[in-house]
Order: structure tokens, then sequence, then C-alpha cells
């Protein structure tokens, strides 16, 4: 397991989120080898690296099996959005337009309510300039509508 310092939501994400620790995932085969697919459905979702949460946060709501599949690694995103590690998605509203591909707004309210109470945590995003800023805040907003 990988030695991060937590953010302050994240065991509360983890919490939430835990009924999907179970839930399996066929990774792509062309973004992950055998051997890497098979390590990450083996490690819980805290044994992630910051690396790994990266490489997660990347793919496209098509590429996740099921909403139940991407929930699985959910709160191991979301911790790697925050500081110390602020992984940065590949454009502001990509993480935001992931969830609502995925169904987000039909999600239980305390799911929804969870990630944005932490969304909101760690916004503005350290990484982001100012015009990505507003991007990012106009895509999560819309995750509030439903």
């Amino acid at each position: 397991m990988s030695r991060r310092t937590a953010h302050p939501l994240a065991a509360s994400l983890y919490a939430t989120f835990a009924a999907y620790e179970e839930v399996d995932h066929d990774f792509c085969g062309q973004c992950y080898k055998p051997s890497e697919a098979a390590r990450l459905r083996d490690a819980t979702p805290r044994e992630l690296s910051t690396k790994d949460a990266r490489k997660l946060l990347e793919e496209t709501a098509d590429h996740w099996s099921s909403s139940a599949s991407y929930r699985r690694y959910l709160p191991r995103i979301l911790e790697a959005l925050a500081p110390p590690e602020s992984a940065e998605p590949l454009y502001p509203d990509h993480f935001p337009a992931t969830l609502a591909a995925l169904g987000f707004t039909s999600w239980p309210p305390d799911e929804r309510e969870a990630v944005l109470r932490f969304l909101k945590a760690i916004s503005p995003l350290p990484s982001f300039s100012p015009e990505d800023q507003l991007e990012w805040q106009a895509a999560c907003s819309l995750l509030s509508v439903g």
C-alpha cells in the first residue's frame, strides 16, 4: 500500500462506496496489460498508487463495464484529485462528464452527496488555469441537477 496523506473526507467516500469493493471489472485490453488488469482487480481501491488512480481517472465512461465497476474505484479516483496528489483530468469537464455518462444523477442520494461534498471540498483544482477552473466548476454544477 502506498503511503499518502488521506484527504479528511476520504474515509467517508470509502465507507459510502464500500458495497462496490467486490464488483469485478473487465479492463480494456488496449489500455491494460493482462498482468496490470489482474493487479488492479486484486487490490483494494485504497491500495492503488497515485499512478494507478491517475490512469483510472483518464478512462472514459465507455471503458467501464458498468456504473458499479466505476464506483468500486471512485473513492480512489476522487482521492487522487485532491492535494497532495492533485491528479489532473484529461480536460476540465472529463471527470464530471464520465460521472454523468455513468448515470450519476440517478445514483442513490448518499453516493451523490458524498461525491458532491468531496468535489466541493477540493475545488478549485490547483493544477487548473483560471479558465479551466471555470469549465470545471460549470461541469461539476451540472452534476447537482437531477
